[in-house]
């Protein structure tokens, strides 16, 4: 195929998705909406967004924090174990819904004493790529 017809193929595509996708197998999601929070499975993901596999349908443009973990983090940290690094918040907002909700990650980028007193608003960029780094390299 010419280097035209690529470019052509790419820009008429169904495919729009911007970031490499990884397999969300030993991943889980949690958000709140009012009730218990159950923990929803995670398609695959990536440094842009994620697809969960959940009833919920939000209208696109709907903001969403997100607890993302490791599936065994829960028992973990109730035996006392160290969970750094295998639980990260983040923002992120709805893009699709259809079978389950396509979401894009925005980061909060903060700086000095900003980082400490923001914790809990979400990730930045950095801490989502250290979060994902062992699953970067199991694609490799």
């Amino acid at each position: 195929m010419s280097w035209l017809g690529s470019l052509l193929s790419k820009l008429f595509s169904k495919e729009r998705r911007r970031a490499q996708r990884y397999s969300g197998a030993d991943l889980v999601a949690y958000f709140w909406t009012g009730g218990h929070s159950e923990p929803c499975t995670i398609r695959d993901i990536s440094m842009s967004g994620l697809f969960l596999n959940t009833a919920e349908h939000w209208y696109p443009g709907t903001l969403v924090r997100l607890v993302v973990q490791q599936k065994d983090v829960s028992k973990d940290r109730l035996a006392g174990k160290d969970i750094t690094g295998r639980v990260i918040t983040v923002q992120s907002m709805v893009v699709h819904c259809n079978e389950g909700v396509g979401l894009a990650f925005f980061f909060i980028e903060r700086k000095g004493r900003d980082k400490i007193s923001n914790q809990g608003m979400g990730a930045s960029r950095a801490e989502m790529e250290k979060f994902l780094e062992p699953y970067l390299l199991q694609a490799k």
